[in-house]
């Protein structure tokens, strides 16, 4: 019995099959960790060095790290029926207030702007420091009267300029603008 241990020595065996089996699990994860690297690289996008050529020819197109924000005119038309009390009419100057081209309109508890082509209706949030204050859901708009002169021919009403601040996000436009204010 002796001699039959001695050639078949199982703790051997068994260190050589552990040994054996670790070699293969560890072979097959290599391999796919080297096939799911070839994968990756494949996915990535290919990187192509502009010639002097390119270069001149082309101007480098970058995005824009935020939107900006465009305050636009709008027409008389494009302000709802249901704007109707004591407000102002803003414009961006003597001739669009001629040619009824506004930047913002209040009436009552409403307001409207047209801000990067998009019209935007506002409700009236509150009044602190002469700053009136209108907001929805994405923009809000503080209006403040810098300078107001009432003339003999507009009763109730008077010829204005009024910084207009707009906020979207952690932007902020100010633009001075003119316009009529009253009732």
């Amino acid at each position: 019995m002796y001699k039959l241990k001695k050639i078949f020595d199982f703790s051997r065996w068994r260190k050589l099959i552990v040994l054996t089996l670790f070699s293969v699990i560890f072979a097959s994860c290599s391999e796919n960790t080297e096939q799911q690297r070839a994968e990756e690289v494949s996915k990535t996008p290919e990187i192509i060095s502009p010639t002097v050529e390119d270069e001149a020819a082309a101007e480098p197109t970058l995005k824009p790290e935020k939107e900006s924000m465009v305050l636009n005119t709008f027409a008389a038309t494009a302000v709802p029926q249901d704007f109707s009390g004591c407000g102002c009419t803003l414009h961006e100057t003597e001739e669009d207030m001629k040619a009824d081209m506004f930047l913002f309109v209040d009436a009552g508890n409403l307001a409207i702007i047209s801000l990067n082509g998009q019209p935007q209706k506002l409700y009236f949030k509150g009044e602190k420091n002469e700053v009136r204050t209108y907001a929805n859901d994405s923009v809000v708009v503080e209006k403040k009267i810098i300078k107001s002169e009432t003339t003999p021919e507009m009763e109730e009403t008077a010829q204005a300029e009024v910084l207009l601040t707009v906020t979207k996000g952690q932007q902020k436009l100010e633009k001075k603008v003119i316009g009529i204010c009253g009732c």
